[in-house]
């Protein structure tokens, strides 16, 4: 089978098509791509800034734990199982099925 008798199969089109967009969108991004616009030009800290302290951690592993002590019970797991009943509208629906 020839190579163009296998392109005009749909698949093998669609994923042809898919890959030459694919290709094309690299190539595009590549040229357009002139660098990075976020960069850095002035330094992170001002001159006159004073540092943030950062406060000692609290420990509340034990506050976390007492809560779910306490809320456990509470938690309950609920399960139903429904069966529907069959209905009017799913004989009218066989009915005229057979009639047309």
């Amino acid at each position: 089978m020839p190579f163009f008798q296998k392109l005009k199969q749909p698949k093998l089109l669609g994923f042809g098509l898919l890959l030459l967009t694919l290709v094309l969108g690299i190539i595009i991004g590549t040229v357009i791509n002139t660098g990075v616009k976020a960069e850095r030009q002035v330094p992170a800290v001002a001159p006159d800034a004073t540092p943030l302290t950062i406060p000692q951690p609290i420990p509340i592993a034990n506050e976390f734990t007492k809560l779910t002590k306490r809320v456990e019970p509470s938690v309950v797991y609920i399960e139903s199982d429904y069966l529907p009943k069959p209905g009017k509208r799913a004989r009218r629906n066989e009915d005229s099925e057979d009639e047309g």
